[in-house]
């Protein structure tokens, strides 16, 4: 977690179009022309970078490397080191949590106590965080989520996916506001690739996860559900936890290696049978 010293500015930084905002800090590109920063950042100065989604999100703290002033009222800055916030917490919460406004309007740099208040409250986002119980506060929102969470490949083929051409039709968006992600039956936003979008809407299934469990894992050999989850053993990357045609028993597994695990009846079986 970045923590501002004596003198440091944390400047606002608001990511417009916001997928191609998200797009370029995930994929490692140094430059942030696609965020409008105001004000007279130096290098070393703090950024909060900001999606224009509705409502708006908070996408990571960088640190400023270079500023080029240009002669315009904003900057052209370039950032090195970064935290990025990969549950996206809402402005909202955040000014909630520090008691602290965020003007997105004049994007004015915060104040000193105000901006440690700010960082305080940022500093949990930055860690490791999962709850299981998932609200997403609108569908761009949710989109930017399945987006971020998608990196570096996508959900269904696990291919790479060139995020420069990501098209809204691809993603994946559940109808309604909330996930709980214990009900394997729950909708999961998703990113595909072409090939992957194509087989999915020629499928007819209307989310996801019902089309995992229906095309491409086994019905249970015991009960004939179609709700068969593959299993993974050891501990995976904190957002695979919320792909709910996936089970984890744990680093270690005990008896027969298996390979599948109903969600309906928990029979396992190997991939051979």
């Amino acid at each position: 977690m970045m923590k501002r010293s004596p003198g440091q500015q944390v400047f606002l930084g608001v990511g417009s179009p916001w997928l191609s905002a998200i797009t370029a800090m995930s994929s490692g590109t140094e430059g942030l022309s696609c965020f409008n920063v105001r004000g007279a950042p130096r290098p070393g100065d703090l950024l909060l970078t900001v999606l224009d989604t509705q409502p708006p999100v908070v996408l990571c703290i960088n640190r400023i490397d270079v500023v080029d002033h240009d002669g315009w009222p904003g900057s052209d800055v370039t950032t090195g080191e970064r935290c990025l916030l990969r549950e996206l917490p809402e402005v909202s919460a955040i000014e909630a949590e520090s008691g602290c406004a965020l003007d997105l309007a004049t994007q004015a740099p915060l104040g000193a106590e105000d901006a440690d208040h700010v960082l305080a409250a940022l500093a949990p986002y930055t860690e490791f965080r999962f709850d299981r119980t998932v609200r997403h506060p609108s569908r761009e929102v949710a989109t930017a989520r399945a987006v971020l969470g998608s990196f570096p490949g996508c959900a269904g083929c696990h291919r790479k996916v060139d995020h420069a051409t990501i098209s809204l039709d691809a993603i994946l968006l559940p109808e309604s506001g909330t996930g709980n992600w214990d009900d394997p039956r729950t909708w999961y936003p998703a990113l595909l690739c072409g090939p992957c979008t194509i087989r999915f809407r020629s499928s007819g299934r209307s989310d996801f996860a019902e089309y995992v469990f229906a095309e491409q894992h086994p019905g249970c050999p015991r009960c004939g559900a179609r709700r068969t989850r593959g299993v993974v053993i050891g501990f995976p990357d904190f957002q695979f936890f919320r792909h709910p045609w996936l089970a984890f028993p744990g680093c270690c597994e005990e008896g027969p290696d298996h390979s599948w695990s109903c969600s309906d009846c928990d029979h396992t079986w190997s991939r051979e049978l």
